[in-house]
């Protein structure tokens, strides 16, 4: 049988086909057969097909339905636009005998539906159950409100030809991933974990990345009159053990680093923890700016200068990358007047202020420190001793194993012009500073 592809849709055919009777024979000797007398599990793109007809003498073919046609002993299914499979027949027919092939199509699959995350825009998601997903891919980080001045950027609108997967903690965890009328679109499994997904051009460069987080929803946490803080660090997907540490942010950025730091005795460090799909820890230390940084969203960035070595990320520091300059403030500010375009957190929260964490730790019975696990405003907010990442692949401990607990501000530090306020598990010290190619973990409030 000899089987040629097509697409083909029309009305209903009827083929005539001049076939020489044998020895003038009368109607009451009529015949026809036709082989193959079926064709089963016909794909719903449609399929041609050639058959063999043996007739006495002239014969027809006529289809029951106008999605298959037929010419001479060629028959066409077309594609099908239905999402149930379908039947249908085509009659030859040669004076009183008749013979027939039937055909069985199956159901064209159903459009995928996509839940839109409304919650946006934002540079980052929450996603607590298995589903089909879709967002805006056309709107950076939160849109014109958080496009500052300073920042350079003359339109938060892009335009992207593209979508790929930069990094997944868990294989599977996003699949299904497309650009569809500028929506980003996607699957996640049933699966606990982090994700960057990342928009490009026709070049395949990174426009603007997104932090896809796949776990239970995370609560809210009053601690006072003028705080409420997420229960766990941002991308942490459960709130006690390495699970609870998160992920890990160079100040001002907004791509996070997927790391597990675990205790290595007598040194301190840990490695990152591999992620599947990319994120191969590379660390560049030649270039540094926001434009590099948002194109490189997998690639950790250092200062090149030996007296500034890891100091500094940004070769132009912006200290209103997460909202508040405290050196141009002079004062410690509640909330950032601006959610920023960099700020990482999902939409209605931004990085916690140095404010937030000064009243978590001076309210009643409020700063607690064992073994580098902070805890604030009365044991209500509980932040690991999750180490920070100070070059491109180390994680950092006290040197006695006790650990080290702490959380990057929204705030600039006052103390260096090129680093970024942090709560530090240092005893005696919770108002402290890094410089900002530190990565340290992020707590979210509510805005």
């Amino acid at each position: 049988m000899k089987k040629i592809l097509t697409l083909l849709a029309g009305l209903t055919a009827i083929a005539m086909v001049a076939c020489k009777p044998e020895g003038g024979k009368n109607a009451s000797s009529d015949s026809i057969s036709v082989a193959p007398e079926s064709f089963t599990a016909v794909p719903y793109t449609g399929e041609t097909y050639t058959v063999t007809v043996k007739a006495s003498g002239n014969y027809t073919a006529t289809p029951n339905v106008t999605w298959i046609t037929v010419d001479g002993t060629t028959i066409t299914v077309a594609e099908s636009d239905v999402y149930e499979a379908r039947n249908g027949e085509v009659v030859f027919t040669c004076g009183t005998a008749t013979a027939k092939v039937t055909i069985s199509q199956e159901a064209a699959p159903k459009p995928v539906e996509y839940t839109p995350l409304t919650s946006g825009p934002a540079n980052c998601y929450i996603i607590d159950e298995a589903g089909n997903y879709s967002f805006d891919g056309t709107v950076i980080g939160n849109g014109d409100e958080g496009n500052l001045s300073s920042f350079g950027i003359a339109s938060t609108k892009i335009a992207p030809t593209g979508v790929k997967l930069v990094w997944e903690e868990a294989e599977g965890l996003i699949t299904n991933l497309k650009l569809q009328d500028g929506k980003v679109c996607f699957t996640t499994a049933q699966k606990d974990g982090n994700a960057v997904i990342a928009v490009v051009d026709n070049d395949k460069n990174v426009l603007w990345s997104w932090h896809i987080w796949s776990a239970e929803a995370p609560n809210d946490v009053k601690c006072n009159d003028d705080f409420t803080l997420m229960d766990r660090n941002l991308g942490a997907t459960l709130t006690t053990g390495t699970e609870s540490n998160g992920l890990y942010y160079q100040w001002g950025r907004k791509d996070p680093f997927s790391a597990i730091i675990a205790f290595d005795s007598g040194l301190g460090e840990g490695h990152y923890h591999p992620v599947v799909g990319g994120g191969d820890d590379k660390t560049n230390t030649t270039i540094h700016s926001m434009a590099y940084a948002i194109a490189h969203p997998a690639e950790y960035i250092t200062d090149t200068d030996p007296a500034e070595r890891e100091q500094n990320w940004c070769a132009e520091v912006n200290h209103l990358h997460w909202g508040i300059d405290f050196e141009a403030d002079g004062e410690l500010r509640k909330f950032p007047e601006h959610k920023t375009i960099f700020d990482p957190c999902p939409d209605g929260y931004c990085v916690a202020s140095a404010s937030c964490f000064w009243f978590g730790w001076n309210t009643e019975g409020g700063y607690t420190v064992n073994a580098g696990v902070v805890t604030l405003f009365g044991g209500k907010i509980t932040v690991p001793a999750a180490g920070f990442i100070y070059t491109g692949g180390y994680g950092w401990y006290d040197a006695d194993g006790a650990g080290w607990g702490g959380l990057w501000a929204c705030s600039s530090s006052w103390d260096a012009t090129k680093h970024g306020f942090r709560l530090s598990s240092k005893p005696g010290d919770p108002n402290s500073h890094n410089g900002t190619a530190a990565a340290h973990p992020v707590r979210c409030m509510k805005i």
